[in-house]
């Protein structure tokens, strides 16, 4: 492998773990919890609205993990809070550098 296809696998990882994809399984879960409740209230299935709703949240959820990452990287308050459990890996925003 080449020096740029590693830099590039590289920057793909990093932004990929940007979005915290352990903790997006909490969206399917909403929109099920959402979809059982609606169905529950007697309102009929719509596939569309399902996919509409399920695509925005995870990209809502996305969205706000990864200005969060930023956001505590430019205030620095990562450099000075102690690590959790749930903080495995260090935290910095894709750019690296910012």
């Amino acid at each position: 492998m080449t020096v740029e296809k590693e830099r590039l696998m590289a920057s793909v990882k990093t932004w990929i773990l940007e979005t915290r994809p352990s903790f997006l399984l909490l969206v399917p879960v909403c929109v099920f919890a959402g979809v059982a409740v609606s169905i529950y209230e007697g309102y009929p299935f719509n596939a569309g609205y399902f996919v509409l709703a399920f695509i925005g949240a995870l990209f809502a959820h996305i969205s706000a993990n990864v200005f969060n990452e930023y956001f505590d990287y430019k205030s620095g308050i990562d450099l000075n809070t102690q690590r959790t459990p749930l903080q495995r890996r260090q935290r910095y925003p894709a750019c690296g550098h910012c």
